[in-house]
């Protein structure tokens, strides 16, 4: 299945190659991420994808993939952002060298309504949005920050034309808490979608 769907999207994309190919969900419950894995990792070796990854992985599934497969993972693609750091993942993934990408830098928006990042942003006489990104880069975190209007697009890239002081660093990274999530959670992602079959 995984390797017929990578042959549609590359079709649909008039591509010979991928540059990076991910599984999107772990959904452990359903015990299919290993098997997926290694056509990832067939794909890997035949060229059609230059890099291959995981979404929504904690540890533990690495873990196996690392026991049961031959290729770790190059990528891996969770939430995170100002207030849900996933330090824990982050940590593991720079232990394993493996690349750490940010979706929903943003938080939906939610940086723009705090006073600790809208103090740090007037400092240094940026946007919310350049804060964020530029505590990303600095985490050496990459990261997806998703818009259709050309402004903000212009604002992200205005992101790399000074650092953040540790202190400030610091400071941000306090920000994190374990309710700091805005998206789906791994763990239960996979029962959610069951409840929604039933």
């Amino acid at each position: 299945e995984t390797l017929k769907a990578f042959e549609v999207s590359r079709k649909a994309l008039q591509l010979d190659y991928i540059d990076l190919y991910l599984i999107h969900w772990p959904c452990p419950l359903y015990d299919k991420y290993i098997d997926t894995w290694k056509a990832l990792e067939k794909l890997y070796k035949e060229g059609l994808v230059r890099a291959i990854g995981v979404s929504n992985f904690m540890p533990e599934w690495i873990e196996r993939i690392k026991n049961e497969c031959e290729i770790l993972p190059m990528v891996n693609q969770m939430e995170c952002h100002l207030f849900y750091q996933q330090r824990d993942v982050l940590e593991y993934c720079r232990a394993n060298g493996i690349q750490m990408e940010a979706y929903s830098p943003m938080a939906h928006g939610k940086i723009n309504d705090s006073f600790v990042v809208q103090s740090i942003a007037k400092k240094y006489g940026k946007t919310c949005s350049q804060i964020a990104i530029r505590f990303l880069y600095q985490e050496k975190i990459c990261f997806i920050p998703r818009s259709t209007k050309e402004s903000r697009i212009l604002e992200y890239m205005d992101s790399f034309d000074f650092c953040l002081e540790e202190e400030d660093m610091k400071i941000l990274r306090s920000l994190s808490t374990a309710k700091g999530r805005i998206g789906e959670d791994p763990y239960v992602f996979n029962e959610l979608k069951n409840l929604k079959e039933q």
